[in-house]
């Protein structure tokens, strides 16, 4: 996968793959312990000169790999550099452990980088907390707990992760990590056109995916970090070099963005307050409420701007809701010239995406949902019933739950899935 990724990068860039100076593979999925990956990417591309190894960092690897090539460049080391992302997380995957096989995947993606005259990037925020190691770890494997039997036997070469301590650190360094980046590069939130990261909903700033985007490219100004060839910039307090701004080719452009595919949401997304910003912001985005609430008969806007989340979660209100904040998100976005290639959907998700893919107005797929909520709840009152996911129990166990239970379905698979209605 490094590979395709990295030929398809050096094509887009233009640069014969004989003048790579460097090559740096970000990867916790090496081929083997040696030589690294990135020597063997190296010699299949036909670049014999060039440095190259490989960078373990975990899922914060490719940004590290991107920060290490900047300076090597910065230093004189390297006039160019090709920069890989790759992982085979799938062969380190327990496919029994559904708190993991569900979340991590395979994949690569590559950038080339070369120094420019002007622009760039502006700075880099980097760190690590190993205390947390353990949280999210392959345990066996390396030195300190070399292969045996035992070590197989037990499972202990796949990844093991404890998923709510992980989300935790995740999401309490987002903004921290931000604002420092935004204060070095001497900048504010409302200078920075587009955030790439996971969580945005917990907060407008990203981790160490955030880069500070050129004045040119920012709608708050900024201060003008020119280059003058051999000079530092003179608001530059760390010394760098003026000419080091970096382009990477293949993403400086939208056009670049080969495809684009939005996933909506289904039940368990609703909060109060939302699409409230949506609304205020763009125009579209008050039409489809004002549209949902003529199409079901409620005021949809003001059950998700206000509440309260006991309304907001009734089956019957909640799935239209959704749709609608789903759909005033979807045509504000537009607004801003981007369209979805691909469009999927949660559960009542499925109604966003059909109205996405334009296989339903927007009005027919929020009466469609509006009379699938009022079906749905009659149907729960009628026969009043629960779901439950069992993962890892022996079979006499789950027998013995289901014993206080009518009408049990079962799923087959190490993982059961169980429905039926309760007992009075």
């Amino acid at each position: 996968m490094a590979l395709p990724a990295a030929r398809q990068a050096l094509a887009a860039a233009g640069l014969d793959p004989a003048d790579v100076e460097l090559v740096i593979v970000a990867t916790v999925t090496p081929d083997m312990f040696f030589p690294s990956t990135g020597s063997l990417v190296a010699a299949e591309l036909g670049s014999p000169d060039a440095a190259a190894y490989d960078l373990s960092a975990g899922c914060t690897g490719f940004m590290y790999a991107l920060a290490q090539a900047y300076g090597a460049l910065a230093g004189g080391l390297a006039q160019n550099a090709v920069v890989i992302g790759a992982e085979t997380l799938s062969k380190i995957m327990n496919w029994h452990d559904r708190t993991t096989c569900v979340l991590f995947g395979d994949g690569a993606g590559a950038v080339v980088l070369e120094h420019v005259a002007d622009g760039g990037f502006l700075g880099f925020e980097l760190g690590s907390d190993g205390e947390g190691g353990k949280e999210l770890s392959v345990p066996a494997g390396g030195s300190r707990n070399p292969t045996s039997v035992e070590t197989v036997e037990q499972g202990l070469h796949f990844l093991r992760m404890n998923g709510r301590e992980v989300y935790k650190f995740a999401t309490r360094v987002l903004v921290s990590s931000a604002e420092k980046l935004l204060e070095e590069c001497g900048l504010t939130v409302a200078d920075v056109d587009l955030y790439i990261g996971k969580d945005l909903h917990q907060s407008p700033e990203v981790r160490e995916h955030v880069v500070g985007l050129d004045p040119p490219l920012s709608r708050g100004g900024g201060r003008r970090r020119a280059a003058t060839e051999g000079h530092a910039r003179p608001d530059d307090r760390h010394g760098r070099r003026a000419d080091l701004g970096l382009r990477i080719f293949g993403l400086e452009r939208r056009a670049a963005i080969v495809k684009v595919a939005f996933c909506f949401p289904g039940q368990g997304s609703q909060n109060v307050g939302m699409g409230r910003a949506m609304a205020e912001e763009f125009p579209q985005a008050q039409a489809v409420f004002d549209e949902a609430s003529e199409a079901v008969g409620f005021d949809v806007a003001r059950l998700c701007f206000e509440g309260p989340i006991e309304e907001l979660t009734q089956t019957e209100l909640q799935q239209p809701a959704l749709v609608t904040t789903s759909l005033a998100c979807l045509r504000a976005v537009e607004t801003l010239g981007v369209r979805p290639d691909f469009v999927v959907g949660h559960s009542v998700g499925e109604y966003s995406a059909l109205a996405a893919a334009e296989a339903l107005s927007d009005r027919d797929a929020i009466a469609l949902v509006g009379e699938r909520g009022r079906a749905t709840a009659d149907a729960a009152r009628d026969h009043p019933g629960a779901m439950a996911a069992v993962l890892g129990l022996e079979d006499a166990v789950v027998e013995e739950l289901c014993a206080g239970i009518e009408n049990v379905l079962q799923l087959p698979g190490p993982d059961r899935r169980l429905g039926g209605e309760r007992r009075r």
